[in-house]
């Protein structure tokens, strides 16, 4: 913000901070085939914590473009790749 003000950007400076989300459906829709792998690979793993029919149901669904369900699909992508790696996968 000093710099800012320094610089000359005094409206800048004095703005609220914000945050940002993350283009999550690019991220997804860009790496799907990866993702899907992911998913098969913790399939045992993730079925102890989510419905993994339901998940492979959302990701078929977001494959052909007929629903937006990158923040679950992204939800379940980080947590199977939490559970592969604290379990020794």
């Amino acid at each position: 913000r000093k710099l800012l003000k320094k610089k000359g950007y005094k409206y800048i400076s004095n703005l609220p901070k914000k945050g940002f989300n993350p283009p999550l459906k690019t991220l997804i829709n860009s790496n799907i085939t990866q993702i899907n792998e992911v998913f098969y690979e913790s399939k045992e793993l993730l079925s102890r914590y989510i419905n993994y029919e339901k998940l492979s149901f959302l990701l078929s669904e977001q494959r052909e473009g007929k629903r937006d369900a990158s923040r679950e699909l992204w939800n379940a992508f980080v947590l199977a790749k939490w559970l592969q790696n604290t379990s020794g996968f």
